[in-house]
């Protein structure tokens, strides 16, 4: 099976094209839980092609934020609660993350064979949605730092966030990302049997295409929502963990996107670790962001 990708020159021309917008509406409402500290409302945005998404925003009460923090959840997982969510106040952060429109977390959905179209991917649409998101959190917080956390797909998108963000001035502050899925769709394949999101691309290989002839056309496409094409757009500082047991996201893979940052200031590595929660890696992540916040 074939693995091209497109140039860097049509990934950039192809997303000039098609850049997320702040929502052009959203909604807040109080949630039930409250505290003395922190302030907690549950939020709602249009995105640009009409889909509702929901989810939770987190201020302290008691002082200005420091930094509003985009959290963005891993494959396979929703949305944080609102006692994990809080863990970002005693750092002074506001927080929001959304649940995620609906996706059979199969990145070939939506791909046409005859007419291979990377805006028709689902998974585009998940990484304008984030970059909505990323977006709103700025506007929901003005004036101070903006962060971006993600784990696994939530880092992916984070990632192709950022970088999007950035491309229309809006850039992170700083970034940590453990373990970004997807990354070198080409790489993750050779690294043996992937699990995850990867793995639909096996999938189609042996249903749609099993005389192996359409893997240049898919790569291509998928190629435009690779985390490895954003990677070099960023200028803004990040911490990449990476766990050397991930089969979602295989070390190999993590090393090609590490290579193509354009700022990598920190890369912690997790022997034992496969494609999980790391607390060690949340930790760092915290002690990292503090000299992004302000102060």
């Amino acid at each position: 099976m074939s693995t091209g990708r497109a140039s860097s020159e049509e990934i950039r021309a192809f997303w000039a094209d098609e850049l997320p917008k702040a929502p052009a509406s959203f909604t807040l409402g109080e949630a039930p839980c409250q505290t003395r500290v922190g302030r907690y409302e549950e939020v709602s945005f249009v995105a640009d092609d009409g889909q509702k998404l929901e989810g939770r925003f987190i201020a302290p009460r008691l002082m200005k934020p420091a930094g509003v923090v985009l959290e963005l959840h891993d494959v396979g997982r929703g949305m944080r609660g609102w006692l994990h969510l809080s863990r970002w106040l005693p750092l002074g952060c506001a927080v929001l993350s959304f649940e995620r429109r609906s996706w059979r977390e199969d990145l070939t959905e939506g791909y046409e064979h005859a007419s291979p179209d990377p805006a028709d991917l689902a998974f585009v649409r998940q990484i304008k949605d984030a970059t909505s998101a990323f977006l709103l959190a700025q506007e929901l917080i003005p004036d101070v730092p903006a962060l971006i956390f993600g784990e696994g797909l939530g880092a992916g998108l984070g990632l192709a966030a950022g970088a999007l963000g950035e491309l229309q001035g809006s850039a992170p502050a700083a970034l940590a990302l453990l373990n970004p899925v997807p990354g070198d769709a080409a790489c993750v394949l050779s690294s043996g049997t992937p699990e995850g999101p990867s793995a639909s691309i096996v999938a189609w290989a042996r249903g749609a295409d099993p005389e192996g002839e359409g893997g240049d056309a898919l790569f291509r496409t998928l190629s435009y929502a690779d985390a490895e094409a954003f990677a070099p757009w960023l200028a803004a500082p990040v911490l990449l963990g990476t766990s050397l047991l991930d089969t979602y996201a295989p070390p190999a893979a993590q090393d090609r996107i590490a290579s193509s940052l354009g700022n990598l200031v920190c890369r912690k590595t997790y022997p034992r670790w496969a494609h999980e929660r790391v607390n060690a890696f949340e930790d760092t992540a915290f002690s990292f962001f503090q000299p992004y916040i302000a102060f």
